[in-house]
């Protein structure tokens, strides 16, 4: 695949990941053409006013493989380096499986199906 042709396909992730999240009450900022460390930061409320607390979700999308070792200890440092409600995740879509969700420090792994979400925290 030309890089073009990955670029297009990144891009394309990145927006059914940021549908995802807006369909469950998440206002998502795009830090694409960046290339940080996260591509999306998705942020809801959690609770009423006047008092609520963020619920921040770091979201790195990926097409078909797992980052390597070392980028995923570097996304888990940065998680790691913001207080409150921060969570970190590797989202995969998979060209036959579908989209499986990775939390950053933890082995949980969900496998979502094009129609599923995730239920809130």
């Amino acid at each position: 695949m030309s890089p073009y042709g990955r670029a297009r396909k990144g891009y394309r992730r990145e927006r059914q990941a940021r549908e995802r999240l807006q369909s469950e009450g998440y206002a998502v900022v795009r830090a694409g053409g960046s290339f940080g460390l996260w591509d999306l930061i998705g942020i809801r409320r959690i609770g009423a006013e006047p008092v609520f607390s963020p619920d921040v979700r770091l979201v790195q999308v990926k097409s078909n493989r797992w980052p390597g070792p070392e980028a995923r200890a570097a996304l888990l440092k940065d998680v790691r380096s913001y207080a409150g409600n921060v969570r970190g995740e590797l989202w995969r879509y998979s060209d036959h499986a579908g989209l499986e969700i990775m939390t950053i420090g933890s082995r949980e792994r969900s496998v979502l199906r094009p129609d599923q979400t995730r239920k809130p925290e």
